[in-house]
């Protein structure tokens, strides 16, 4: 975006100094125009169309007005055979020059980053609609007529419970109500989190069956915040309660899982402990978590984080999703 012109080679010095400093200009100019006109603006929900426009200008005509301060300092530069420019703050021919170039430089870099944004978006939607084939074409191949399994759910539980096997009636029926809700209650995209908590009530008391009554056992599961009005992709807590029974719990050892959700201000935190035992120390997480973190990266992409550390025999998960205030709608 220069305002001068080399006519010789004698003039290669002073011009590179001349643009050098006027480079930081360009450089700050642009990164505002990322960062404010096109990922706070641009690409947010709903677009905000008009005050990009006027915080592009804004960015434009303070770098152009910086720009002509640091002409004024510059210019005495030799130039033009060394002979020095008549230098005027308002010059239209110049100002003229370094606006169009200017415009090309940040119009450019706005639509770069404007288009590999909705790229990004493109590949994120194809990868959550091929991973929606996939789960459907597996779950055809697998499946068997629910109602079938469900009334031979209904039939066993009632049979334990007319020959006084209370702890086989509890199971069964507890199998029989986390098929149904991975079955119909989540065909959904989203679902109330209170949803989800039920889900894993029901898994955790499932799990309390495998535990023998001389077993040092010690499993904890709370939850706190708006749980209804709060909503969240399904089935998608359940995995890292699974890993921690997969790894935590081992007939005779004793167990500690300690489970935590809470619901503020539209941010779900949900922590996991448990310990591990050396037998299954080295296979813990495994292509379960692996699965959940590219679920995470397709269903809530920038909107989550997942922290894993393991501290002796402790391990830990450490999730934190900003549930997207739209999704009821």
């Amino acid at each position: 975006m220069t305002t001068v012109y080399i006519y010789d080679i004698a003039d290669l010095e002073g011009f590179l100094q001349f643009n050098l400093m006027r480079l930081p200009v360009i450089i700050a100019a642009t990164y505002a125009v990322i960062h404010f006109v096109v990922y706070k603006n641009l690409v947010a929900s709903p677009p905000r169309y008009v005050r990009a426009a006027l915080l592009f200008l804004l960015i434009f005509l303070a770098a152009s007005t910086i720009d002509r301060f640091i002409s004024g300092t510059m210019i005495s530069i030799p130039t033009l055979l060394g002979e020095t420019l008549n230098y005027t703050f308002i010059n239209p021919l110049p100002i003229l020059k370094n606006t169009f170039l200017l415009l090309s430089i940040l119009g450019m870099a706005t639509a770069v980053q404007f288009y590999n944004y909705t790229h990004q978006q493109q590949k994120q939607i194809h990868a959550l609609h091929e991973e929606k084939l996939k789960t459907e074409l597996s779950f055809l191949r697998s499946q068997i007529n629910p109602h079938f399994l469900f009334n031979i759910f209904n039939n066993m539980y009632s049979l334990a419970s007319r020959n006084g096997q209370d702890e086989l009636a509890k199971a069964l029926s507890g199998i029989s109500g986390v098929m149904r809700y991975i079955t119909y209650e989540s065909n959904v995209s989203i679902v109330p989190v209170h949803k989800e908590v039920q889900l894993l009530q029901s898994f955790i008391e499932l799990q309390r069956l495998r535990i023998g009554d001389s077993d040092e056992a010690l499993i904890n599961f709370k939850t706190e915040g708006d749980l209804n009005h709060s909503y969240i992709s399904p089935v998608l807590l359940l995995p890292l309660v699974e890993n921690a029974f997969k790894h935590g719990l081992e007939p005779g050892q004793p167990t500690l899982i300690d489970i935590s959700l809470s619901v503020d201000n539209n941010q779900l935190v949900f922590e996991v402990k448990n310990r591990i035992h050396s037998a299954t120390e080295k296979n813990v997480g495994g292509i379960g978590l692996a699965n959940l973190r590219k679920r995470l990266q397709n269903i809530y992409p920038g909107k989550h984080e997942m922290d894993i550390s393991q501290e002796k025999d402790i391990f830990k998960v450490h999730l934190r999703i900003n549930l997207n205030a739209e999704a009821k709608e």
